[in-house]
């Protein structure tokens, strides 16, 4: 393999695939070292996803491709993209690719339009997003030493509360940050994937978490909230409930499902007193 990616687009960051690449590469790629490797840049992800890298990876250069199927059945299969430089490994190397647990230097060389983009792929690479009926949670798994100050920075200008996890287990260390309220997911995936329906850069499967994550919000806030006087949402029952003062006596009837099942039964009350 022949150097065939500019390492100029990296040293003076102008586009937003750069950025999303070098955001990526942080979180799940590798650069080889070893004399029979040397100033390999690779990544290895499961080929579902890989179609949507492999757009990206194009407009930064040429690169090499492996599709292959590993040993165990329940594995899915993965592609490979590979490229040796010399002079991109080396530039990585000194903005802090060697360990990869302190982004600073790279973050501040990106412009801050396109630092969006940077969140996005590393997101892509090492982010998880839960969403369910009873709980969403949103976070990014990394090495033990990971130095969160950029990203906790970044929460801070967005208005997010958040919390770091460090294990220290049989199976090895690992660090994880960590979002576990509604609105502080959704401002913070709405920041990363801003602009994706236009871009196109990055996993379309977790930018539908987004889009769910919004949804679910919209239908939380329909089910828990009334226009009506004398109609409620109890959270420890998980019921609707009907409030109406009957002769001189506040009164509390409990058990609808639905907000509209409130509203019949308070109308029947009202036509019978």
């Amino acid at each position: 393999m022949k150097n065939k990616i500019d390492c100029k687009q990296f040293i003076n960051i102008k586009n937003s695939e750069v950025a999303y690449f070098l955001g990526f590469l942080w979180a799940d790629g590798c650069i080889y070292t070893k004399k029979k490797h040397s100033y390999l840049i690779q990544i290895t992800i499961v080929s579902d996803d890989f179609k949507y890298l492999r757009p990206i990876l194009k407009k930064i250069g040429d690169w090499n491709y492996n599709k292959y199927k590993p040993k165990p059945i329940k594995w899915k299969e993965k592609t490979s993209a590979a490229a040796y430089s010399k002079e991109l490994v080396t530039w990585l190397y000194s903005v802090g690719y060697i360990n990869k647990e302190n982004p600073h230097n790279i973050i501040n060389i990106i412009p801050i339009e396109l630092r969006k983009f940077f969140w996005r792929g590393l997101f892509d690479g090492d982010g998880n997003v839960t969403c369910t009926d009873k709980t969403e949670t949103c976070g990014i798994a990394s090495s033990y030493n990971q130095d969160w100050s950029a990203l906790k920075d970044l929460c801070k200008e967005l208005n997010i509360k958040y919390f770091i996890q460090r294990r220290d287990r049989d199976k090895g260390k690992c660090s994880n940050f960590g979002i576990s309220n509604r609105d502080g997911i959704i401002n913070f995936l709405s920041f990363i994937y801003d602009g994706y329906n236009t871009d196109k850069i990055g996993f379309n499967r977790k930018y539908k978490k987004l889009k769910m994550l919004v949804i679910n919000k919209d239908k939380y806030l329909k089910r828990r909230t009334s226009t009506h006087r004398g109609i409620a949402f109890r959270k420890d029952k998980n019921k609707w409930v009907v409030f109406k003062r009957i002769n001189g006596i506040d009164k509390q009837f409990y058990g609808f499902i639905s907000e509209n099942d409130a509203l019949e039964f308070q109308k029947t009350l009202i036509n019978n007193v």
